[in-house]
């Protein structure tokens, strides 16, 4: 049974190792559901070995992917895995004084491994059916897991499948996709020109409750009054360092363009679209995944 199951997950890493639409990859092949579990019949379930060869196999498959266990075991306590909860936020985390053990932030804590959201993602299903109640009576539970485990996506049930939402329970959905991953804002971006180099320094804030967990890159960009890029300068900056809260980088631009007026502007590039495709949460005009931040004249 086992080889054949090695030979699968490498046939699905051929397949979809490098798609540009999968965004993170469950190890979602071993117990009931593919949830790692048989309960209550935790004999049936597969050996240390053979989980062992699982997240090995995954890795191998999927080595330009991030990768989520359901459980820190022995064989999935790495420090480069993510995790999921598939009864949040009712099993996430002791909550007014009541909780189990076994709920999924007091184990990560127990394996070491509640700071794994750092380097990758953590994820979660909503109790099933229940996406009213957690949008509403719950909802003060639901927004605390939802920071406190760092939650970066929520499926395949999530608030979203429920019909005849209220328009409070319609907002508290939006606050979880604003709040869940990254939200970047900026708050101050300066700029001088001397002796055509261009000085750019840029300060933001990420809003959300986890990183960007792919190193995609950060570009400068002089645009054109036909919104054209004249000239585009990549920035030295890792995104999947901007963690919750402040972050800020400075870059030096040769210029290579003719005198002019030009727009400022910031991308950050997406390489599956081959063009920056990250809006920034400012009310800045934004042209073709360019977010414009000012206009300069070079003289």
């Amino acid at each position: 049974m086992l080889n054949p199951l090695l030979e699968f997950i490498a046939a699905l890493g051929e397949r979809y190792g490098r798609h540009p639409r999968v965004a993170f990859v469950a190890l979602g092949t071993l117990g009931f559901w593919g949830e790692w579990h048989t309960w209550p019949r935790s004999e049936l379930f597969a050996s240390e070995a053979t989980q062992r060869a699982v997240v090995q196999a995954y890795r191998r498959a999927f080595p330009h992917k991030v990768l989520l266990a359901r459980y820190p075991y022995p064989a999935t306590n790495e420090p480069w895995l993510g995790y999921h909860d598939d009864m949040f936020p009712e099993d996430t985390d002791y909550y007014e004084g009541q909780g189990y053990e076994w709920y999924f932030l007091p184990q990560l804590r127990k394996a070491g491994r509640e700071d794994n959201w750092k380097v990758a993602a953590i994820g979660a299903e909503m109790v099933p059916n229940q996406g009213k109640k957690y949008l509403s009576t719950e909802w003060n539970r639901t927004r605390t897991m939802l920071e406190r485990m760092h939650l970066s996506w929520i499926g395949p049930y999530c608030p979203i499948l429920e019909t005849n939402l209220s328009e409070a329970e319609l907002e508290n959905a939006r606050w979880m996709v604003r709040r869940m991953g990254y939200q970047y804002r900026l708050t101050q971006v300066a700029w001088r020109v001397r002796d055509r180099t261009l000085w750019v320094q840029v300060e933001g804030v990420n809003e959300g409750v986890a990183p960007f967990y792919y190193p995609w890159r950060v570009e400068v960009a002089l645009l054109r009054p036909d919104d054209t890029p004249a000239q585009i300068h990549p920035v030295d900056v890792d995104i999947t360092r901007w963690l919750p809260g402040e972050f800020r980088f400075s870059t030096q631009i040769p210029l290579q363009i003719p005198k002019g007026r030009y727009r400022l502007a910031l991308g950050i590039r997406d390489p599956w679209r081959g063009q920056p495709d990250i809006r920034f949460a400012n009310r800045l005009s934004y042209l073709q995944g360019w977010n414009v931040l000012d206009q300069l004249a070079l003289e």
